[in-house]
C-alpha cells in the first residue's frame, strides 16, 4: 500500500480535512495533496509527525503489521513470561508497568492494541482502572490476567469492559487461543 493512501485513509477515518491536517503538520496544502496522490512522499521527520498526530506508530503508518501490547502486572514472574511469549509471536511489548499512574502516562504517548491487566493491584483498584481505560480508549482490547479464580471477580472484570479473562498460571496455548479469539 502506498503511504499516500494510508494518510488519506487515516485523515478520512478521523474526519479531518486536508486543510486541517496540513496546518497541523506545518506544510502546504499542495504538499499534502502530492503525498495523498503518491506523487511525493513525506520525509522521516514528517512520517514521525504524522504518526504522532494520528497516535499510531510509524510502522502502522507505513502499513506494517504492528500489534502493540502494554502490560500492567504485579511483581511476580508473569510479566517477563508474558512478554517472552508475546514477542515470540511478533507482538511488540511497549510497556510493562506496575501501576495505573504509569500506564496513564504511557497511554499519552502511544495507544496499544492490547492491554494485559492484573486486576488486583497494590494500592488501587484494577477494576476502576479498567473502567477508566475502556471509557477513554475503547479500542484497546483488555485481557485480565490474574490468579483470582473467583467467578464474581471474573464477572466484575467482564462487566467493567474486559475483553477476556485468563487465570495464572496460563499455558502458551491458552494465551494464543485467547488472542486469536480477539482477532489477533
Amino acid at each position: 500500500m502506498y503511504i499516500g493512501v494510508r494518510i488519506q485513509a487515516l485523515r478520512r477515518k478521523h474526519d479531518i480535512s486536508q486543510e486541517t491536517l496540513a496546518a497541523a503538520l506545518g506544510i502546504t496544502l499542495r504538499t499534502l495533496r502530492k503525498w495523498e496522490d503518491n506523487l511525493t512522499q513525506p520525509n522521516m521527520d514528517m512520517l514521525i509527525k504524522l504518526a504522532d498526530y494520528f497516535r499510531i506508530t510509524t510502522d502502522e503508518l507505513l502499513g506494517r503489521d504492528y500489534r502493540g501490547v502494554f502490560m500492567v502486572c504485579d511483581n511476580t514472574l508473569s510479566a517477563p513470561v508474558l512478554q517472552y511469549l508475546l514477542e515470540r509471536e511478533n507482538f511488540m511489548c511497549s510497556a510493562a508497568v506496575a501501576d495505573g499512574a504509569h500506564l496513564k502516562r504511557c497511554l499519552q504517548k502511544r495507544i496499544p492494541h492490547i492491554l494485559f491487566l492484573e486486576i488486583h493491584l497494590e494500592g488501587e483498584s484494577g477494576q476502576e482502572l479498567l473502567k477508566e481505560i475502556k471509557k477513554d480508549h475503547p479500542s484497546i482490547r483488555v485481557i485480565v490476567v490474574t490468579d483470582s479464580r473467583s467467578e464474581d471477580t471474573r464477572q466484575k472484570a467482564l462487566s467493567c469492559g474486559a475483553d477476556a479473562y485468563i487465570f495464572k498460571p496460563f499455558s502458551p496455548e491458552l494465551l494464543m487461543k485467547t488472542l486469536d479469539t480477539l482477532g489477533f
